[in-house]
């Protein structure tokens, strides 16, 4: 006969991976979004230079650590399997079965510590809920949100380790390796993405909620609390000394948003309610990645909603404390208190993006928690409400189970994901813009550009963004767009701007690839030349730099190709490919001394180990 451990958890949770697994089938087909292209491109490179794998795993530049777990997962893919973005999908569908299972047995576990009812039936409640959620399809189908999803894994493992490492103390049992294990899959974490770093609060809860800082004779030792407190205060300290030290690594993206800290932190109240309500009560049309059309909360009147958000939010905090003395609804607390401290990287001060789906990848599972704490607290208490309660969980995951397959079939169609944006955020000018490069790309340039018109009058402050969209809409659907090139004006417009360098980049590159034949490649580089030379306008940026210096490279004007180098290395002068760029531009010119210059500092990095393999082997043709 089965045992109740089979009976009551790997069962159903089996029954649930093989539900997930096909309702998310058909969206392995969607298309590459955003910056995928960014990160992803550089896997090319390892078709014909497996090789140059290293190179990949340590030179992404998405994120302050580099985010080296998760290239590493990439480029072995590209290098062994080599399936294409549906490969690279699929891989990304199992990482999130494999993280559904750790999401059942973490919150098992976890209800066990907490002397709640039924924690077999939370645990595979709560990863039922966690593995069906439509909201949790733009993680898993945005193929470069795979970091994202090995944080998580590693987050989820490293609890786990954590709960089984206070086990051990408690009962006077051999615990470092748990000890080791937590730090390992910490560190895997961090270098996933990021966001690895909640780890410490997150354990800091756990402990504070559960453990409350007792050793093996159950006494509370104020020397393990001072400790685990003092780690976390290091933290903060760590994080206020770079804000103070060098503040453009963390503050430094404000400069590009229409919004300041505050109002960042004031808009995400709002956001987080949003949050809740797409889990708790889905509405799939809204769903995806354009969410560009949020309101921003300038202060606590405007809009008026954010006085109101807040306020909720600081009662949820305190109701949420106060639960933990509560036998019963303690889960329920710690769930909440979960879900906010999980979003408190990405959902606070940070100069992010205002909304993204994908940030509530690792904070539902706490929601989720809180939901299903409260219906075996319902049931404990009165147990003539079993019915009801799981009539109210059967409902919640057949309606979460639809919006999956509704969802997902939208992803599964690049048309029908673009044009579903544009109809769900009307107001979003970047979903206008999306569903118009299709368009140009089937050569529908009357549509395209009515699209491009829309999103225009979204950001009327943004014409040149715009004039370089319409210019590569006439590339993408081989037309002529000599007239936007014409056009092109700064008029103090900032060359700065992300979305910006993303259209300019584009363009030089289908230009440089004969991709563009419309367009006189010369005449572009030297508007662009003159764009970045007005006084007044938000110089460009190194990757505008660095494309143009490679245009004026292929067109042979080698005197601008340096002269772009040269405004790449001012802003960064220890930049390897700006240095091998100059070295080049500068042998090829016979300018001696920029090249001595260029040849110094190149061999000063090569001496500290800081180029890479392929830049090492470029460097050695001019030695």
């Amino acid at each position: 006969m089965l045992n109740n451990n089979v009976v009551r958890f790997w069962f159903p949770i089996t029954l649930f991976l093989v539900l997930a697994a096909w309702l998310y089938d058909p969206g392995l087909d969607s298309p590459t979004l955003l910056d995928d292209a960014v990160n992803l491109s550089v896997l090319d490179e390892l078709e014909d230079s497996p090789q140059y794998a290293a190179d990949v795993v340590w030179g992404n530049r998405s994120g302050i650590l580099g985010r080296s777990v998760s290239m590493f997962t990439f480029a072995m893919e590209k290098v062994y399997l080599d399936e294409g973005i549906w490969g690279l999908k699929r891989t990304n569908l199992l990482i999130h079965l494999i993280i559904g299972i750790l999401v059942g047995l973490f919150c098992r576990v976890l209800a066990g510590e907490m002397n709640l009812s039924r924690p077999s039936w939370i645990g595979v409640g709560v990863a039922a809920c966690w593995l069906l959620t439509p909201l949790h399809v733009s993680t898993v189908l945005y193929t470069v949100q795979r970091m994202a999803q090995l944080s998580m894994l590693f987050v989820t493992l490293a609890m786990l380790s954590y709960l089984q490492l206070r086990q051990r103390q408690m009962g006077d049992r051999v615990a470092w390796p748990f000890c080791v294990l937590v730090v390992l899959f910490g560190v895997l974490g961090v270098f996933s993405k990021e966001n690895g770093a909640l780890l410490l609060p997150l354990l800091l809860l756990v402990e504070w909620w559960i453990f409350r800082f007792r050793v093996a004779n159950g006494a509370v030792s104020s020397l393990f609390r001072r400790v685990c407190f003092s780690v976390l205060g290091l933290g903060v300290f760590c994080v206020c000394l770079i804000m103070w030290l060098q503040p453009v690594l963390l503050m430094g993206g404000y400069e590009i948003r229409d919004f300041d800290m505050l109002e960042r932190m004031l808009t995400q109240t709002r956001i987080l309610w949003h949050y809740v309500g797409q889990l708790l009560l889905p509405e799939v049309r809204q769903m995806g990645v354009f969410h560009d059309d949020i309101v921003v909360s300038r202060s606590l009147s405007h809009p008026d909603t954010t006085f109101y958000a807040v306020t909720c939010w600081v009662g949820v905090v305190m109701v949420s404390v106060r639960l933990r003395q509560s036998a019963e609804f303690k889960g329920v607390g710690f769930g909440l208190l979960f879900f906010l401290v999980a979003h408190g990287m990405e959902s606070s001060f940070l100069p992010l993006e205002l909304y993204f789906e994908h940030r509530n990848y690792l904070a539902s599972m706490g929601l989720f928690f809180a939901f299903l704490s409260a219906l075996a607290a319902l049931v404990h208490r009165w147990y003539l409400l079993r019915g009801v309660a799981i009539s109210i969980l059967a409902i919640f995951l057949l309606q979460s189970a639809y919006g999956l397959t509704y969802v997902s079939a939208q992803w599964s169609n690049r048309f029908l994901l673009h044009f579903g944006a544009v109809n769900a955020h009307p107001a979003s000018a970047r979903a206008h813009v999306e569903l118009a490069r299709i368009y140009a790309e089937e050569g529908h340039i009357q549509q395209a550009m009515q699209l491009s018109d829309l999103a225009r009058s979204l950001e009327p402050a943004m014409a040149l963004r715009h004039d370089l969209r319409d210019l590569l809409l006439h590339c993408l659907a081989g037309k002529d767009g000599t007239m936007h090139l014409v056009g092109l004006q700064a008029d103090g417009y900032q060359l700065a701007d992300a979305q910006t360098n993303d259209v300019l980049t584009r363009v030089s590159e289908l230009i440089r690839n004969d991709n563009c034949p419309t367009i006189d490649a010369q005449e572009f580089a030297d508007k662009i030349y003159d764009l970045v030379k007005i006084p007044g306008v938000g110089l460009g940026t190194r990757r505008i730099y660095s494309e143009m210096a490679s245009l004026e490279n292929q067109l042979g004007r080698l005197e601008k190709a340096l002269e772009y180098t040269e405004s790449v290395l001012l802003k960064a002068p220890m930049h390897h490919k700006g240095l091998l760029m100059k070295l080049y531009f500068a042998s090829q010119l016979n300018n001696e001394t920029a090249r001595r210059e260029a040849l110094e500092r190149l061999l000063e990095l090569r001496d500290a180990g800081e180029l890479s393999r392929l830049d090492e082997a470029n460097l050695a043709l001019f030695i």
